[in-house]
């Protein structure tokens, strides 16, 4: 279980669902992390798996959408660590809301979590990359958008489908320094945002099916 004995990596979003999932792989298979988040639970998380995998862990909360919070977790790495070999960036949301009911407030959180966080990310994690002449970097993107879409989703569907042309552009833009960027498409999984998306999305079905009731009623 040493595939990534010696690695260290970045993980934002980290406290729980797939970046806490993320997170563990990593240490299972031996890799030393930062785990980043705006939520404090992410030390309850850098503690667990400390506890059960005895890897040296360490956790940063801070705000993706702010990108000096991002430049003090790289920071943070490199003194404990001396390098950043590998970055996910991984954090990301999806408040689910009709599209004609759709606030600039909730719009705008999706870009700049979603899209201006991951450039955020980017930014800060390419630079030590590139002077150590190395590295990877994972954008996690979603099937929504760029494949699927459902209900409600616009602006996830439209913030994680940008991430695919981002990364590809990244790829090919760094490919000559010996940095691999790839991003991952992944269906549902069962986490605390996604149970908290499938309630809004039953919410939702049921106020349309009473309308549609209603209306055929009349």
């Amino acid at each position: 279980m040493d595939k990534l004995s010696g690695k260290i990596a970045l993980i934002t979003g980290a406290a729980v669902g797939l970046g806490e999932g993320i997170a563990q792989v990593y240490a299972k298979y031996g890799a030393k992390l930062c785990l980043f988040d705006l939520d404090p639970h992410v030390e309850v998380t850098a503690q667990k798996l400390r506890d059960h995998y005895h890897q040296d862990i360490i956790s940063f909360i801070g705000d993706v959408s702010n990108r000096q919070d991002l430049e003090e977790a790289v920071t943070l790495t490199l003194e404990k660590f001396g390098s950043l070999d590998i970055a996910c960036c991984n954090a990301g949301i999806c408040r689910l809301t009709p599209f004609d009911q759709m606030s600039d407030q909730i719009r705008d959180q999706h870009i700049d979590v979603n899209i201006k966080g991951v450039w955020n990310s980017c930014q800060a994690f390419l630079k030590p990359m590139l002077k150590q002449g190395y590295g990877s970097i994972v954008i996690a993107s979603s099937v929504t958008g760029d494949l699927v879409a459902d209900a409600g989703e616009v602006a996830y569907a439209m913030t994680k489908s940008a991430l695919v042309g981002l990364t590809k552009a990244l790829a090919v833009e760094y490919a000559h320094k010996n940095i691999r960027i790839n991003c991952t498409q992944l269906g549902y999984a069962q986490t605390p945002m996604v149970e908290k998306w499938l309630l809004n999305l039953i919410l939702l079905i049921q106020k349309n099916l009473s309308k549609i009731l209603l209306q055929q009623s009349q």
